[in-house]
């Protein structure tokens, strides 16, 4: 896949577009969703986020914390967060050697702009399938949380710092 990580808003708009397209179609509040479409527009985005600065991740933080709050349209609030979820975990199968690392910063780079808006216990499970594929694999985790802290809000951040403590 060609990234260009300027595109940050178009990719917003596309997850939005889609996530409203399937909330119509299932009548609001769907856990299904087209996943390889919904999934590269994920891969995609947190490329962008992780080649931008501070103010364009908020920026992006911001825009997914206000289609789970339903702001953009209400049937939202189930639809993105659970493709996220999804996302990272279908991340961590595909980590599976040391050169993967790059895997791995995606699916922190998720956990970074969901923060757990809704609540950060649904992070876990597939967070934890993600650092035990990079664990697996040979990949030292800490390193690569430490980097996505310092590109991560303050909730982001404390989910992340908290993967520390149990390291």
């Amino acid at each position: 896949m060609t990234i260009n990580s300027n595109n940050y808003e178009r990719v917003l708009s596309d997850i939005a577009l889609l996530a409203d397209r399937i909330a119509k179609e299932e009548g609001g509040q769907s856990f299904v969703y087209p996943e390889k479409q919904m999934f590269d527009l994920i891969e995609e985005l947190c490329f962008c986020y992780m080649n931008q600065d501070d103010a364009n991740r908020k920026r992006i933080r911001d825009y997914i914390h206000d289609i789970k709050g339903g702001i953009r349209s209400p049937g939202l609030i189930y639809i993105v967060p659970n493709a996220i979820y999804g996302f990272i975990g279908s991340t961590a199968k595909r980590v599976r050697s040391k050169e993967d690392g790059e895997l791995l910063d995606i699916g922190l780079a998720a956990v970074s702009i969901e923060e757990g808006v809704m609540d950060p216990r649904d992070l876990s499970f597939p967070l934890e399938d993600l650092l035990k594929a990079a664990e697996k694999a040979g990949i030292d985790s800490k390193a690569h949380i430490k980097a996505m802290i310092d590109k991560s809000g303050d909730v982001g951040a404390k989910i992340l710092n908290n993967l520390l403590w149990k390291k």
